[in-house]
């Protein structure tokens, strides 16, 4: 299994959030304000050179919380060295959406698209699918800076209702990329 799928599936592991309130999440990589009402980070590392930390809002009577989750893995030069940097950050996209499609039947997911946040271009795409009988939605980006890949996911339930991964998505649609 590649490093990308191991920390991928590392990721989906992350269930309990310990600390509450609306704070700025800081990694080497990039920083961005968690919403209000998302509790933690929890952080694992995956893999030597990889951090997922992540945050959750959790509603009463609801089965799932929301959750937004950044990704950083440092490698020993550029991710995209070789490569034009939007078709490497879309490969890396394409790659950890890849580990979300074996986790959910019924999956479908856009085409990516790139975006420019904080004078860098990030690739993203949305997704829907079922967790077990649990309709799903997401928004997943990936974003190279320096010798680091950072992979960010929004994920809620589907409801229309719930407007937490909108939040999500505008905390990561307004990341500040770490100097470098």
């Amino acid at each position: 299994m590649s490093t990308i799928l191991r920390l991928a599936a590392g990721a989906a592991l992350l269930a309990v959030a310990f600390a509450a309130g609306a704070a700025t999440y800081r990694n080497p990589a990039v920083a961005l304000e968690v919403p209000e009402g998302f509790e933690g980070p929890t952080v694992e590392t995956p893999a030597p050179g990889a951090e997922t930390a992540a945050f959750v809002r959790r509603d009463p009577g609801s089965p799932v919380g929301a959750l937004l989750q950044v990704t950083t893995q440092t490698f020993s030069s550029s991710p995209a060295a070789g490569m034009d940097p939007d078709r490497a950050a879309i490969t890396y996209l394409r790659e950890f959406l890849g580990g979300i499609e074996r986790r959910r039947s019924g999956f479908a997911a856009s085409q990516p698209m790139m975006l420019e946040v904080d004078g860098h271009r990030m690739a993203r795409a949305n997704w829907t699918g079922n967790h077990g009988e649990v309709a799903m939605r997401g928004t997943m980006y990936a974003l190279i800076v320096g010798d680091r890949l950072v992979v960010l996911h929004a994920q809620d339930l589907a409801d229309p209702s719930r407007r937490h991964v909108e939040a999500a998505m505008r905390a990561i649609e307004n990341l500040r990329v770490a100097a470098r």
